[in-house]
């Protein structure tokens, strides 16, 4: 997909967005939902320690509107409103009446310069190195009509602030302003002249006020030599301006550097895939807009191979400079093997899994870093029966530190979770009770841990229910460390009639010390939504098997990759896509209830742990789902990477959203802000068949990870407790 697809050239985007309204003619859709909720929290102890901050009774109330009309297949204009009542210290900043999400759109391609322009809410693409950012402005993009042959132009203005809230408006803090020319030419490919301007006064009382421009000119293009699809792409991008600074504000003042970007990715044979890749980035290189990181030089070099019999081997060599372009150069270099699919086959069935081993050799110029990391981690499904299966996970990590005393140390981990398959009247699910173990022979964090864990997902036409509890036992040798206990329990509830969900949710967690005060805390809620929607979104509240719009083809090959996610949609008979999948390669899938999950890597630039879990009901395919899971122990810079990575190979691959929906930002308490909804992540693209979200849901089991989820529809982005919860 060529740069064209970083936003939606209008003439390919106007049909499926219109078709995408349930209106015909000239006639208004309104559509939307309210929920009232309230809360009660209790903390007990020591405060410090408690997941919440606030305690007693909040409340809110919160109304999502929609409103669309289409004139013609071309020409559309919709709104949205996310407003709140608020009484909750936890759900918003201030209290009162808010605005939280205002957008409008309009789109018209009947004309002779097609066009589409938005308001209010919008997020702007350009390029991964430029700006990508939402923002509370506005956003124009034009595509003028050609003659056959000529090439295609695009033009797409944008200007806005960088705000959180609407309450808190204000131009000055932050603000950008952009535009992009972009060219296609049939076969020879693409090229984009991307410029933006920054202005932004400044924070504190010792810091100054930053202006900046950044301009870049990016290409791509495919060549077939041989039995060889190669994609090639680059982008040079160049830094003129201010920025905070590292050691005073001054050092920020009047800068300028550069980016360079290039990647070569191939295929072949319908086996063979492979990836080069090199970024620069200067040490001034900060644009506010971009997602890279500044004064960093990295080489990647990844090889794939597709098994006929649904096995996927990976290699990969990576190597990272940081500080290359200022002082005490910090050099990281990786190699490792990812093997993924079929391992073995047993009387019940194959044993699917992973089993990934690597090196990582990190050091610096000053020789102040000086560490080795060796990793080998496998995970196997083993059926036990057509009800039961097994999940286990080995893992050991080895670091052999030069400079710190500590030295050597060693961590064993051992998982072990038994799913069974259940049903109960109409209630149909699955139960999974587990245990891990861990256990580190070095350095301050010497010791065991244990925690046996049980997981309830169960639900019919009307009913849901999941549930989920959590006991920790951290034993710690050195003197100085601390043992501790810790026990969380989680719950959700609710019931769904027509237009009206009722539910419940509650969790409870208590940690003891061996040395200080214990803490106890709790919270419940109660809430009431009430869908306007015409006719009522069914299917987010799992009232019965989707059925949209003539589902996608079936037809002709399936590329194992994450064209996936949209050729498998809601619709779709569950043996159907079962055969394709088995057709393309894939490896044999494992059940958790009514979930089929395929130990599948759909996305060869992304690392981390991929699966492909279809959600069904009664036959029918009711979602698709790719989840990437994020490293338990990783910092909040590799999570919000690994987020931002796989929105720009979607906006990239989709174009542009139909809807995004940001709060909170990823800090060292990431993972708790993802749990108390205080960081919130999702993107949305319309489909023929429904829609296609990218985000970070929130789990009864508060395990965190990034779903990219293709269903009939969603609730509310505040709703963020969308997670395929089978899914462990």
């Amino acid at each position: 997909m060529s740069p064209a697809a970083t936003r939606a050239l209008l003439a390919s985007i106007a049909l499926p967005a219109s078709a995408a309204l349930a209106a015909d003619g000239d006639a208004w859709e309104i559509a939307g939902s309210n929920t009232a909720r309230a809360e009660y929290y209790s903390i007990s102890g020591d405060e410090a320690a408690s997941p919440y901050a606030f305690d007693g009774v909040q409340a809110y109330d919160e109304i999502n509107l929609n409103v669309s009309r289409r004139f013609s297949p071309y020409r559309t204009l919709r709104g949205q409103l996310m407003g709140l009542l608020n009484d909750s210290d936890y759900r918003f900043p201030d209290s009162g009446l808010q605005a939280e999400r205002v957008n409008l759109y309009y789109e018209d391609g009947t004309g002779g310069l097609p066009m589409r322009l938005e308001g209010g809410d919008t997020f702007s693409y350009l390029s991964y190195r430029t700006f990508q950012r939402s923002i509370k402005g506005a956003q124009f993009e034009m595509q003028p009509r050609r003659e056959a042959g000529q090439a295609r132009h695009s033009l797409l203005f944008f200007s806005g602030a960088n705000q959180a809230q609407w309450n808190d408006w204000d131009w000055s803090a932050d603000n950008s302003t952009g535009a992009s020319w972009l060219v296609e030419q049939g076969a020879l490919g693409s090229l984009s002249l991307n410029v933006v301007y920054n202005e932004a006064d400044a924070a504190s009382a010792d810091a100054l006020r930053q202006e900046q421009w950044v301009s870049s000119l990016a290409g791509e293009t495919n060549v077939t030599l041989g039995g060889h699809n190669i994609n090639l792409e680059a982008e040079y991008a160049y830094f003129d301006g201010d920025h905070g600074g590292d050691f005073d504000p001054e050092d920020g003042q009047d800068r300028d550097d550069s980016g360079v970007y290039a990647q070569l990715m191939g295929q072949a044979y319908r086996q063979l895939s492979y990836r080069l890749r090199y970024e620069e980035y200067g040490y001034d290189f900060r644009p506010r807009g971009s997602v890279v990181f500044n004064d960093r030089r990295s080489y990647e070099g990844h090889l794939g191979w597709q098994f006929r019999r649904g096995v996927s081997l990976r290699g990969r060599m990576q190597a990272y400079e940081d500080r290359w372009d200022s002082v005490n150069q910090l050099d990281t270099d990786i190699v490792g093997v990812d093997l993924t699919g079929n391992l073995f086959a047993l009387d019940t069935g194959a044993v699917t899994g992973r089993v990934r081993v690597f090196r990582e050799q990190v050091e610096d110029a000053f020789n102040t870093t000086d560490r080795d990391t060796d990793v080998i981690d496998a995970s196997a499904n083993l059926p036990l029966g057509q009800q039961t299966s097994l999940d286990l996970r080995t893992a050991w990590r080895s670091t052999d530190d030069a400079i710190l005393a500590t030295g050597e140390e060693d961590t064993i981990e051992i998982d072990a979770t038994l799913n069974r398959q259940v049903s109960w009247g109409e209630f149909s699910g699955a139960v999974s009770p587990g245990i891990s173990y861990r256990d580190v022979d070095a350095g301050p964090s010497q010791g065991d841990d244990w925690s046996p864990t049980i997981a309830i997902n169960l639900s019919s036409a009307r009913h849901s229910f999941r549930a989920s509890y959590n006991y920790l036992d951290q034993n710690r040798d050195a003197a100085s460390a601390q043992s501790v206990s810790t026990q969380a329990a989680s719950l959700h509830y609710h019931y769904a009639l027509d237009r009206h969900e009722l539910g419940i949710d509650a969790n409870w967690y208590d940690r003891e010390p061996n040395a200080f005060e214990n803490t106890q805390a709790s919270r419940v809620s109660v809430y009431w939504t009430w869908y306007f929607d015409r006719p009522a979104a069914q299917t987010i509240r799992a009232a019965a098997p989707s059925g949209l719009l003539p589902a996608a083809s079936l037809d002709g090959p399936m590329p194992l990759d994450a064209g996936v996610l949209t050729r498998l949609s809601p619709g779709q008979s569950l043996e159907a896509v079962l055969a394709k999948m088995a057709t393309s390669g894939a490896p044999s899938p494992s059940r958790q209830g009514d979930v089929v999950i395929y130990e599948l890597p759909l996305i060869s630039s992304v690392t981390d742990r991929q699966r492909v879990a279809i959600s069904h009901r009664a036959g029918v395919v009711d979602k698709v789902a790719l989840i990437v899971d994020l490293e338990d122990d990783g910092p909040p810079q590799s999570a919000q990477q690994s987020f931002e990575q796989l929105r720009d190979i979607l906006l990239r691959r989709e174009g542009a959203p139909a809807a995004t929906f940001e709060t909170g930002e990823f800090g060292a308490d990431y993972r708790a802000a993802i749990n108390s909804n205080r960081l919130i992540r999702t993107v949305e693209w319309q489909t023929g068949q429904g829609v296609l979200r990218l985000g970070i849901p929130r789990r009864v089991d508060n395990a965190v990870r990034i779903e990219l989820q293709h269903a009939p529809a969603f609730a509310p982005p505040r709703n963020t407790l969308w997670s395929i919860n089978e899914v462990r």
